[in-house]
């Protein structure tokens, strides 16, 4: 697996509502509270995109499921950066799929994850 160095800049990747993603800074994650026994954080792309319209995102928060590619499955720069992805849930996450949660949940600290809720 390659690693990327920050700002990347890859080519012919788009932005699945339309636009170019010109640089990416790197990835980053926020924590919700989980709800109806799925995950809630989020993870992105920080990224810089020119959309269609003219106008330009900077440093902008890009979901995976949002970068689109010609011939995806074979796009060297796609791969690269999901690739990346992966290795940053593995290092700062953990995959959840237990009769309580589903999803990635990022790591909490010591203790904290997915501590069961008192009753009252």
């Amino acid at each position: 697996m390659s690693t990327i160095a920050y700002p990347f800049t890859p080519e012919q990747l788009h932005h699945a509502h339309g636009g170019k993603v010109t640089t990416v800074h790197g990835i980053e994650h926020l924590k919700g509270k989980p709800r109806d026994g799925h995950s809630t954080d989020f993870w992105f792309f920080r990224a810089d995109v020119e959309w269609d319209d003219g106008t330009v995102s900077r440093n902008t928060e890009v979901p995976p499921h949002m970068l689109a590619a010609e011939d995806a499955p074979n796009h060297p720069h796609l791969k690269l950066l999901l690739e990346a992805m992966n290795a940053y849930l593995a290092a700062n996450g953990e995959w959840r799929r237990d009769a309580k949660l589903q999803g990635w949940m990022a790591h909490r600290g010591p203790g904290t994850m997915n501590k069961p809720r008192r009753s009252a």
